[in-house]
């Protein structure tokens, strides 16, 4: 993948229509799972801390003033290996039957988003290594209840 916008290309073929909020938080979710268990980010572009949650200003600029997108022209969902594509999929699954907005309440709990809201407040990067130490964190303790 070389770029956000090849996955949000991936999740509006996948999904169709789907709230602009919601796309927002499933790249950030891809994005921090990727890390957890990779040695290298998932796509180039940062995330910021918003106020409703993590956002992609990348992605941000594309779909501004818009509720909803059904396609995502700038990116190519072909350009995902399969073993990329896998991992989105298993995303989607857990976090896909969320509203956009109880995905970013969800990140308001969680150290990354946090960690940058104390770092610099509103518009602060997410930092890539917080959210690998996070999710990696989480991932081992699901791992060992199972």
């Amino acid at each position: 993948m070389d770029s956000v916008h090849d996955l949000a290309a991936y999740l509006t073929k996948r999904l169709g229509a789907l709230g602009t909020m919601k796309l927002e938080k499933l790249a950030y979710y891809c994005q921090a799972w990727w890390v957890a268990r990779n040695a290298t980010p998932l796509f180039p572009e940062p995330l910021e801390a918003w106020r409703m949650g993590p956002v992609c200003p990348d992605l941000y600029r594309e779909h501004r003033r818009q509720a909803y997108v059904d396609s995502w022209p700038l990116g190519d969902a072909d350009k995902l290996t399969e073993a990329e594509r896998r991992h989105v999929d298993a995303v989607v699954e857990v976090y896909g039957a969320y509203s956009g907005f109880r995905l970013g309440d969800m990140t308001h709990e969680e150290r990354p988003w946090n960690a940058a809201m104390t770092r610099g407040g509103l518009n602060t990067e997410i930092a890539i290594e917080d959210m690998r130490e996070y999710f990696a964190e989480l991932d081992r303790q699901a791992r060992q209840s199972s």
